[in-house]
């Protein structure tokens, strides 16, 4: 009947529940609070419609702020608190991939976060494991290959294969080779599709 879901905190003192969210009349989930007690999550604005974007919102004890609306071509896939506690890492599609951006939380300044891609390329960042100093730790894949780990710069993007778990039987195998094509729709539109050009060869 619904798909509106809330986050909730429990008391375990006194077994008391508490909807954080009720204001909130979309999806709500994936709950995460960095060192300072300060409340971030994945949302969605409307309530019975499951492919709503996707938008990380942060909640503190003064304000709540979404800090995604404002560009609406990011949808929100995960995320992680940075060490600072100011900034988010996250990951979202960019045509046909998933890469990973950063965004500011203002806090009670109110003022329109800033958000920055990170990485560029044909593959899907689908995790990120932790952070030290000016590098993260991240899980990728891509169409030849299963997740591994990798190092990401945080300035540069520049990336770093640290696993290799399945080298051995990508040697036994052939790679096919692919491209980004746009087909033209009905609607006088562009959609973006993935060519193996393996087949060409």
């Amino acid at each position: 009947m619904s798909t509106n879901t809330d986050l909730f905190a429990y008391e375990v003192a006194t077994g008391k529940t508490r909807n954080l969210t009720e204001q909130f009349k979309g999806y709500d989930l994936a709950p995460q609070f960095n060192k300072k007690g300060e409340l971030a999550w994945l949302s969605m604005k409307r309530d019975g419609y499951e492919a709503d974007k996707q938008d990380i919102v942060v909640s503190d004890s003064r304000t709540t702020l979404n800090l995604t609306a404002h560009q609406d071509n990011i949808h929100v896939e995960g995320f992680r608190w940075a060490d600072n506690d100011k900034d988010i890492f996250f990951w979202a599609p960019v045509n046909g991939t998933l890469q990973l951006f950063s965004v500011n939380y203002p806090g009670v300044t109110k003022m329109v976060s800033g958000i920055r891609q990170i990485t560029q390329g044909d593959f899907d960042i689908t995790g990120i494991i932790g952070q030290q100093g000016n590098t993260l730790f991240v899980t990728r894949t891509d169409m030849n290959h299963a997740a591994e780990i990798y190092s990401v710069n945080i300035e540069t993007g520049d990336m770093a294969q640290l696993t290799h778990v399945n080298d051995a039987f990508y040697a036994g195998i052939n790679l096919c080779k692919t491209e980004r094509r746009f087909v033209q729709t009905t609607d006088n539109k562009k959609m973006l599709v993935w060519g193996d050009l393996s087949s060409r060869i």
